[in-house]
């Protein structure tokens, strides 16, 4: 079963690694895809455990030697016995829902098909483990983060107040609770929640995060900018909370809140860790050029952003970039609604 803490992975197998190798000199098996079966699997250089990679991770695979598989995005070994290939895994996971129906199998299998974007097929799955355990934290905790992300706000709320009530007060629960609120515009229940999370654990940054998002939506964007900040003090790799104080800093209706420079900063490390490949981060990023005036980059960069975002985003950027190829920064108007591109807290807390 997943640990429900956000921070504290499970380790599912232990290997022998006498054999194994301190970095990719293996025998080649180039650009070969393999999907991760277990929760929390190891990834090794020598005999150090240097991280975890997550079920139903999609891992590029370059090197094998041993029974290990060189991961080479994150420079580390994973062992053989924690993956398939991609192309295997939907029948690894159907396979063993067939072989074993419980909790764990159809769990384990929501969560390979929320990778897939296969949204139904996973909340079904997920329904099911929960008929099979009504009390696995685990099982309910995504249970209420899919209703939330498909929108039936009230069962989301309603998975989170069971959590709670079995006694799992973490601060990834009363945080992903807030999130509800805050999809639904209750940010005051919302900020609640998190200051719930951070009297639990005053160091979990996706509370302060979060706080940011509704503290923004309801315009107290200083007291935004300082949650936003504490977020990435905590976790400097927090893509969400770079994006979101960068958009803040360059489109804040508060002129003296706005900071061009810093903003490409912010803006530049979200999508350096997320590869360039996320809509909204770009299009903060443009908006941040903008702010710094460099309109030929906020050109290029909201280009790039409409190349990526789907069809219900794509609209606001595209007017975004009337305003750049004019010469014009984007400014936010104070109300408390923000662009489907811009501020938000959509992460899920496991």
């Amino acid at each position: 079963m997943r640990n429900l803490s956000l921070l504290i992975g499970v380790t599912l197998g232990l290997f022998c690694v006498s054999e194994l190798p301190a970095d990719g000199d293996g025998d080649h098996s180039h650009g070969q895809h393999f999907t991760v079966i277990r929760w929390d699997a190891d990834m090794r250089v020598g005999g150090d455990v240097i991280g975890k990679v997550r079920l139903a991770d999609r891992l590029l695979i370059t090197e094998e030697t041993n029974g290990w598989l060189w991961f080479a995005a994150r420079k580390g070994w994973v062992h053989h016995s924690d993956t398939v290939p991609s192309d295997e895994a939907a029948a690894h996971f159907d396979t063993a829902v067939a072989d074993k129906p419980s909790a764990e199998t159809f769990h384990q299998r929501a969560i390979f098909r929320l990778r897939q974007n296969e949204l139904e097929p996973a909340l079904a799955d997920l329904q099911e483990a929960h008929r099979h355990d009504a009390k696995n934290p685990a099982v309910l905790n995504d249970l209420g983060n899919l209703h939330r992300k498909l929108g039936q706000l009230e069962k989301a709320l309603g998975d989170f107040d069971e959590l709670l009530r079995l006694g799992a007060k973490t601060p990834a629960v009363y945080t992903n609770r807030g999130l509800v609120h805050q999809a639904a515009g209750r940010h005051e229940q919302a900020l609640d929640d998190f200051r719930s999370a951070l009297e639990q654990d005053e160091k979990f940054a996706p509370a302060w995060e979060a706080g940011g998002s509704s503290r923004y939506a309801l315009g107290d964007f200083r007291k935004a900018r300082e949650n936003f900040q504490r977020a990435i003090r905590l976790f400097p790799d927090f893509a969400l909370a770079h994006n979101n104080l960068a958009w803040l800093l360059a489109t804040c209706s508060e002129d003296e809140l706005r900071d061009g420079p810093s903003a490409v900063t912010s803006a530049q490390k979200a999508c350096e860790l997320t590869g360039f490949t996320n809509a909204r981060h770009l299009d903060t990023l443009a908006a941040a050029h903008a702010e710094a005036g460099d309109f030929e980059e906020a050109v290029k960069r909201a280009t790039q952003a409409i190349e990526l975002a789907d069809e219900d985003s794509r609209t606001p950027i595209e007017a975004r970039l009337e305003l750049y190829n004019a010469g014009r920064p984007f400014r936010q108007t104070p109300a408390v609604d923000t662009p489907a591109s811009a501020i938000g807290s959509n992460e899920p807390r496991e």
